[in-house]
């Protein structure tokens, strides 16, 4: 079809581009509850020629005049390294919006797309596809954090090593050592009072934060 042809002129009206953060802040100080406040990354003119087609598709800025939430739709979830940070960048996105418009932070509701974690390769990656069933049975089983534990002695113990070159793309692994975790308290975050486009990170203030020891696995992207 035509997003999969030469390339062609696109009528542009603004040469400068598209603010959209700033389109939606006013757009919001305008009309504060219309349920037209969307920030989109999704360009299907330019999708084809990306290395990587956005992940975060789209959000939706929603309030009842006191209180602000923000919807995510990502098209593609990975669920140990991924996820977490965008639960913690788009609470923040939140805040600073709500911030900007003198509301109160309210809900991020985040929608999944494709929901998915990594088994590693080659050999690696086999041995958990001959073993799910017994995988998911074990976990379905578990009784407490530690249960995890177990688990994850099983599969050191059973499965072939990662292939050279390939460490770290496992994250069975590290999701099983994470859910053994007790969760701690959530830090609370500040954030000095100045326009969106001006802050920097040392107008970030995070209190209360006291983080278990990072779990490092390699980043795919799909």
């Amino acid at each position: 079809g035509a997003f999969y042809g030469p390339k062609i002129d696109v009528h542009v009206k603004d040469s400068k581009g598209i603010n959209q953060f700033e389109s939606v802040i006013q757009g919001m100080k305008k009309n504060l509850t219309s349920a037209r406040h969307m920030v989109t990354a999704w360009n299907p003119q330019e999708v084809p020629e990306m290395a990587l087609p956005p992940c975060h598709t789209l959000f939706q800025l929603n309030s009842d005049g006191e209180i602000l939430n923000l919807q995510l739709y990502q098209r593609a979830c990975d669920m140990f390294l991924g996820v977490p940070f965008n639960i913690a960048s788009y609470s923040l996105l939140t805040t600073i919006f709500a911030q900007q418009l003198g509301l109160v932070p309210g809900e991020f509701v985040y929608t999944f797309g494709d929901v998915h974690f990594y088994c590693g390769a080659g050999e690696r990656a086999r041995w958990y596809q001959n073993n799910l069933k017994e995988l998911k049975s074990r976990v379905r089983n578990i009784n407490n954090l530690e249960g995890h534990l177990e688990i994850l002695e099983w599969v050191n113990r059973s499965a072939p090593s990662e292939d050279k070159g390939k460490e770290g793309m496992d994250h069975v692994t590290g999701i099983l050592e994470q859910l053994a975790r007790t969760p701690k308290p959530l830090p609370r975050v500040k954030i000095a009072d100045k326009p969106y486009n001006e802050l920097t990170i040392d107008d970030f203030v995070l209190e209360g934060y006291n983080p278990e020891p990072k779990i490092e696995r390699t980043l795919i992207v799909g």
